[in-house]
């Protein structure tokens, strides 16, 4: 009997993103049948409004990097609540510090940025007078950081993918510390794009794995969580307790924010993007010879913030520069789609 052939991870995307409206509804019964309480938010308005409800009176919140939040203005819309947020991606709190947007990268970028003083920068984030060494600061900052987590009722985070199927998160990271927000506190409340939706569990984790080896590191990120509702126990009493042993609740936010309509558009392809960050120098090339800022530095991301009139239409409608896509975009496919999507300002 002829074996079939295993589907590989760019046709495996593609199937996804043709489900997308099924899995949409999928994803929904199985979480919320795991434990989640989970919303639909048309776009970025609509999700703030979510955050902000569930947020409101507190005081102080931590969240993981994460451009979706970027994407919806968390951080702005936290400002205007007088709602601390506490980062906690090292790598983040130093490109904060000196000036860099962040906002722009992928989360595993495949062009790293250089930190010139990282000591000097920890010591002003931290209010630091003594002179300590990087390793001595890091130690502090990891105190710090783990402080701030343990006190927070909310934790806040985006997510790599979604197991349809199983209503499983897939969270993926190198320093523990996403691990740590989407555990330590009562409440994790996740921000997804409808894009981050993969049928089955492998298929997510896969994600995860073919993203992280076409970045930087090229490397299988130190801490995969896969998260499948609030925690729960039964050994007391044998009665099902919730938030023994992790979060008591578990909010899920997905984003739309002009996905499906990209994908009705006729350029959903695009929405088969890993965020690995192989095509982020092209994209920032393009960003700078138009103008564009605060946008995502992906190829789904210059599409996104062109579909919801947050970028002009370029100024030359040529292809970008050659990159190398994991899944199969080509910059063939960015020149069309860049020339023939129809913005839509209620993103």
């Amino acid at each position: 009997m002829k074996k079939a052939k295993k589907k590989g991870l760019a046709e495996l995307r593609e199937e996804d993103i043709k489900r997308l409206p099924e899995l949409i509804e999928l994803a929904t019964k199985t979480l919320q049948n795991k434990g989640c309480k989970v919303e639909f938010a048309a776009d970025a308005a609509q999700a703030r409004e979510i955050m902000g409800g569930l947020l409101a009176g507190q005081k102080r919140i931590v969240r993981s990097f994460s451009q979706t939040l970027y994407e919806i203005g968390f951080d702005g819309l936290m400002a205007r609540k007088a709602i601390e947020v506490e980062k906690t991606s090292t790598a983040e709190i130093l490109w904060s510090e000196e000036g860099n947007h962040a906002d722009g990268l992928p989360p595993f970028p495949a062009i790293d940025r250089e930190i010139k003083n990282a000591a000097g920068t920890l010591h002003r984030y931290l209010g630091m007078k003594n002179e300590l060494s990087l390793p001595e600061l890091s130690l502090l900052l990891a105190g710090r950081i783990k402080e701030r987590v343990t006190e927070s009722e909310y934790g806040i985070t985006g997510i790599n993918s979604i197991a349809a199927e199983r209503g499983t998160l897939v969270l993926a990271e190198n320093e523990g510390n996403g691990r740590a927000v989407s555990n330590l506190p009562y409440h994790h409340v996740v921000v997804a794009g409808v894009d981050k939706l993969v049928s089955s569990l492998t298929g997510a984790v896969d994600v995860v794995c073919c993203a992280s080896e076409n970045g930087q590191n090229r490397k299988v990120p130190v801490c995969i969580s896969l998260i499948s509702g609030p925690s729960r126990t039964g050994d007391i009493e044998f009665r099902l307790t919730f938030g023994m042993h992790g979060p008591k609740e578990v909010h899920v936010i997905l984003l739309d924010n002009g996905r499906q309509e990209l994908r009705r558009q006729g350029y959903g392809y695009l929405l088969k993007c890993i965020d690995c960050g192989s095509c982020c120098e092209q994209c920032r090339e393009m960003a700078l010879a138009n103008g564009w800022s605060g946008i995502t530095l992906t190829m789904k991301g210059l599409a996104l913030a062109l579909i919801g009139g947050r970028i002009a239409p370029p100024l030359q409608r040529n292809r970008p520069g050659n990159f190398s896509c994991p899944v199969g975009i080509t910059p063939e496919m960015v020149a069309e789609a860049l020339k023939g999507i129809n913005t839509v300002k209620s993103f």
